[in-house]
């Protein structure tokens, strides 16, 4: 495997849906980024795996919109010296405990974690093989690596169910400290899906026109049917990702025009 150099500007915006979000990914042995990679929309992301990998001065990871997150994984060194600017996270994932992540940059937001082969990551050093490491994280301050500490009481969490990044974002409590692993993709889509139906479901009597709430009960049914074709590989996946891609857009588009008709009568009436 060769070295990589991403020197430009890559663009992999989308649309600002669930799953509208484009995926960057660069894998190499040695990969240097010293350009603007970008994945803005919703559910973008810019993933970068390498034996060294390094984000240089001028280096860019943008993945802003609903889900967007950075995620660096090296099997080696690691050294940010850039920007990492995403809407949920910006993980730095390590598989050699001897080599961790090396952080000078003051321009990181939210704050990096550190997290050790979460996911996975692959073996790309010349001669290496996947080492079995238990599940650490850890938070990086602006430009020093400090690791949170330990003397919270197990299992107490802030929140304590470790749910405050939003369905694509699920965490445990895992030693006083919120494990985050982003979920993307069409799991992503499935997890916003199941939560859209239970706060539909949950008090039907909560909707005082049936009507409307029939109405999106149907369309949800209708996006759970999308979604389930977009699971799989090839070119009938790959529509059926674009419909459910346009069937959320859609289902928005719906939900704040019927605020606006409820806002809209209850001026009329109190006029």
């Amino acid at each position: 495997m060769s070295s990589a150099i991403a020197a430009g500007v890559i663009n992999a915006d989308s649309n600002a849906t669930p799953v509208g979000g484009g995926l960057i990914q660069l894998v190499a042995e040695t990969l240097t980024v010293g350009g603007k990679l970008h994945a803005n929309g919703g559910g973008g992301e810019v993933n970068l795996q390498a034996c060294t990998l390094t984000l240089g001065a001028t280096g860019q990871t943008v993945a802003m919109g609903t889900n967007g997150f950075n995620l660096l994984q090296a099997s080696g060194p690691m050294e940010v010296d850039g920007t990492m600017t995403a809407a949920t996270a910006n993980t730095l994932d390590y598989l050699d405990p001897a080599h961790l992540p090396v952080v000078h940059s003051s321009s990181i937001s939210p704050a990096a974690v550190i997290v050790a082969d979460n996911p996975p990551v692959l073996p790309l050093c010349p001669g290496q093989t996947t080492t079995t490491t238990g599940p650490t994280t850890s938070t990086l301050a602006a430009t020093t690596t400090t690791v949170p500490s330990t003397s919270a009481p197990t299992g107490l969490c802030t929140p304590p169910s470790c749910d405050d990044h939003g369905v694509c974002m699920p965490g445990n409590c895992v030693d006083g400290q919120c494990e985050y692993v982003a979920v993307t993709g069409v799991e992503c889509a499935t997890a916003a899906l199941s939560a859209m139906q239970s706060l539909v479901g949950a008090s039907p009597t909560a909707f005082k026109n049936k009507a409307i709430r029939r109405k999106l009960v149907g369309r949800l049914a209708h996006l759970g049917h999308l979604v389930g074709k977009a699971s799989g590989q090839g070119a009938r996946a790959t529509r059926a990702k674009r419909k459910a891609a346009n069937g959320f857009a859609s289902f928005g588009t719906f939900v704040d025009g019927q605020r606006v008709i409820t806002r809209s009568t209850a001026l009329s009436r109190r006029a």
